[in-house]
């Protein structure tokens, strides 16, 4: 009976000291999903702001084309204003 409660003891001690382990490591685990969770966020705010930035470019340099040729066309114009002015 001796040998039984000893046994019942030791075990007892090793599932205590088992159950604070596992309990740690679950929570070192659920502060890693969390810090995983978080940089994901921001990796993901990070690709959409580029992918954002990409986007204002494309449209800026198309605004810029844009603008360029009308510059062009005003000039032409205002040439042939004065052609006109200048020929009468």
């Amino acid at each position: 009976m001796r040998t039984k409660l000893k046994w019942y003891a030791e075990t007892q001690a090793l599932l205590d000291r088992d159950a604070l382990t596992l309990k740690k490591k679950e929570e070192e685990i659920h502060e890693l999903k969390e810090t995983v969770a978080r940089l994901q966020a921001q990796h993901g705010q990070t690709v959409a702001e580029k992918k954002q930035r990409g986007v204002e470019r494309a449209t800026d340099a198309k605004r810029i084309q844009d603008l360029e040729r009308q510059v062009k066309e005003l000039v032409l114009r205002a040439f042939f204003v004065l052609m006109k002015l200048y020929s009468t």
